[in-house]
Order: structure tokens, then C-alpha cells, then sequence
């Protein structure tokens, strides 16, 4: 999921040097992009991820030309559902239905058993999508932490620097307008996260009081 509204391509090219979009190295594959060499120490897997080639994101298909989101709520309302389990329970239904004559059995109000085919297929494909996907946008967003996570390690190791030279040398501060901005942000934005966690731990606790009397 993005609170600034911005794509993750999108800040990584805010934090690229000169702000200049990062450009693509020659790799044996031309499907990904190469990935920087590991700037912060983890173990498992996160250092794994982090060494791996980046996945171009115009190779990424875009939804068919003319879908348009419908409200969470309205699709909650208006779809009905099935578990995992059940689901694999209809697609039986499905084939079964398509290969038995309708109209027969059931009247002339029974519907196509061709109906029963395209669903099963439909069905099928839908849920590959959707793992597929899925699997992509957990790929995805580990990448985008970890680059974020890297930049600011970055980030911070210049801002150490920064502050031990800016005491010897005032002009060099000048330089370094962008980097003040986003850690005071930061800071602030911090500040007012552990802010809303103290009024929200004081409320439940006056809850649980008044539960309790």
C-alpha cells in the first residue's frame, strides 16, 4: 500500500543524486535492472532480497483499458463470496453442470451448461492472477522497504557528518537544505506517531477502568 501519494519509483528517484532518475546497467537478463550492493548488515532473508536485481516496472502489465476500481464497500455488499475450500467445491459444481443437459433435467428456465464452462475457466485463470499478483506485490513491497530503509541508513551516515562539520564550518550548511527538511519532517512526524499511540494507550486504559468499576 503509500501515505505521500508518491509511487515507489517515485521516491527513489527523489533520492537519487542530483535527482536524476537512477539508469538502468547492462545485466544478462534485460527483464531487471541491477541492484546497489548491500549498505546495511541483516541476516536471513532481507539481506538475500536486498542483493537481488530489481525487476524493471514497465515490464509489469497495467490492468486491461478500461477498468476502473470499484468501492471496497460496494463490492463487500454487492459480491458474494467463497472460503479457499468452497471455492474448489464450485468449480466442481461448475464442470459438473456443463456436462449435463440443463433444459432437461431442470426446465426450460435452467441455464446454458456453455455458462458452466466459461465460469470454470474464468475461475481458474482468476485465481492464478490474483497468487501471481499477489506474489509480485510481496516481492515488491519488500524491495521498496528495504531501498528505503538503505537510503535513509544513507541518509543518516551524511547527516552525521553534516552535523560534526556544520560545527567547525557554518557555511556548510547551505549545502545541505534537503537533508535538513526531511529529518526534521521525520522528526516531527515521529513526535506525533508516539503523541497518538500515548492518547490512544491512555484511552484504552480509562476504558478498562471504567469496564472494571
Amino acid at each position: 500500500m503509500n501515505v505521500c501519494g508518491d509511487t515507489p519509483s517515485a521516491r527513489v528517484e527523489h533520492l537519487s543524486p542530483m535527482n536524476k532518475k537512477v539508469t538502468k546497467t547492462s545485466s544478462a537478463n534485460p527483464n531487471v535492472t541491477s541492484s546497489p550492493s548491500s549498505e546495511a548488515d541483516f541476516n536471513d532473508t532481507i539481506a538475500k532480497n536486498r542483493a537481488l536485481l530489481l525487476l524493471d516496472p514497465d515490464l509489469v502489465p497495467a490492468p486491461p483499458r478500461g477498468f476502473v476500481a470499484t468501492n471496497v464497500s460496494i463490492r463487500s455488499r454487492r459480491l458474494r463470496r467463497l472460503s479457499d475450500e468452497l471455492r474448489a467445491e464450485a468449480e466442481d459444481a461448475l464442470t459438473e453442470a456443463s456436462t449435463l443437459d440443463l433444459s432437461t433435467l431442470l426446465g426450460k428456465r435452467a441455464p446454458d451448461p456453455a455458462r458452466a464452462v466459461a465460469l470454470a475457466e474464468r475461475m481458474t485463470q482468476s485465481a492464478n492472477l490474483v497468487a501471481r499478483a499477489e506474489r509480485l506485490v510481496r516481492y515488491a513491497s519488500e524491495a521498496d522497504e528495504i531501498v528505503v530503509n538503505d537510503a535513509i541508513v544513507y541518509l543518516e551516515a551524511i547527516r552525521g557528518e553534516y552535523e560534526h562539520e556544520a560545527k567547525h564550518d557554518p557555511n556548510v550548511v547551505q549545502h545541505f537544505s534537503a537533508l535538513r527538511r526531511l529529518f526534521e519532517s521525520r522528526s516531527a512526524a515521529i513526535s506525533k506517531g508516539m503523541a497518538r499511540a500515548a492518547e490512544r494507550a491512555a484511552s484504552e486504559e480509562e476504558a478498562t477502568e471504567f469496564e472494571t468499576e
